[in-house]
């Protein structure tokens, strides 16, 4: 079963965000990952305001290519810049 991944950053060094997207969609390409949307936050309609941040939604074919994704040793050296670059929440949903 495809499975969904909805990411949201809070950019905290928005020169090292751009240096991990980047490295990030080379991985995401070579692993056959589908980039489905990116945008910005505008507003909120209704709810609590989430504050300014990124969001990006991504398709994996099933829970094992996400496993294999975050988990590899080309991804690993990411950890560290994605965290100094944003805070970052990963959500998965099953299409």
């Amino acid at each position: 079963m495809a499975i969904l991944n909805i990411s949201t950053a809070a950019i905290k060094d928005a020169d090292a965000f751009r240096d991990y997207v980047a490295r990030a969609a080379v991985l995401l390409q070579a692993q056959g990952v589908e980039i489905l949307a990116r945008g910005r936050y505008v507003e909120t309609l209704r709810g609590a305001r989430p504050g300014d941040h990124i969001v990006a939604a991504f398709r994996f074919r099933d829970r094992d290519a996400v496993a294999r994704f975050y988990e590899s040793d080309d991804y690993a050296p990411l950890v560290a810049l994605r965290d100094k670059a944003c805070e970052m929440t990963i959500q998965l949903y099953e299409e």
